[in-house]
């Protein structure tokens, strides 16, 4: 699939829901995106498998949703079950959730594909996103 980087989510959300695009090409679009990007350092890890399994899932109709099949990402200071949560911090770089924030875990249950955490000052004690974590580093703006 093209860019969607200027398509809004209730446009990409309506083509996936009506066979335009499958939510497999589109999550694909943005995991490769964020790969042609990796300079600016926005995200601390991409989820490729997972979230090209999820998208797996919507094309199939197991995974359903008014989101179903928008590409997300989810900050790495909230927490995910199936991904490190280590709010950029080297003491928390391997730290594994039991469970999703409420706030993500509605967003999943509505659809939505997480595609990878994205980078944040460390442990979100600042402003600059100047993380000096070996694992994570400075982000820079990704417009």
């Amino acid at each position: 699939m093209a860019d969607t980087s200027e398509t809004t989510a209730a446009e990409i959300v309506a083509h996936i829901s009506s066979g335009k695009v499958t939510a497999v090409s589109v999550v694909e679009a943005a995991l490769d995106r964020a790969e042609r990007l990796k300079h600016l350092n926005a995200f601390i890890v991409l989820n490729r498998d997972g979230a090209l399994a999820a998208a797996r899932e919507v094309d199939a109709g197991k995974r359903t949703g008014v989101l179903a099949g928008l590409p997300i990402v989810v900050k790495d200071n909230i927490n995910t079950s199936n991904l490190p949560t280590s709010g950029g911090t080297p003491a928390l770089q391997h730290a594994r959730p039991a469970r999703n924030a409420p706030s993500l875990q509605k967003l999943l249950d509505a659809g939505a594909v997480v595609i990878g955490k994205t980078n944040l000052h460390e442990l979100a004690f600042g402003i600059t996103s100047t993380n000096l974590a070996p694992f994570a580093g400075p982000v820079r703006n990704p417009y």
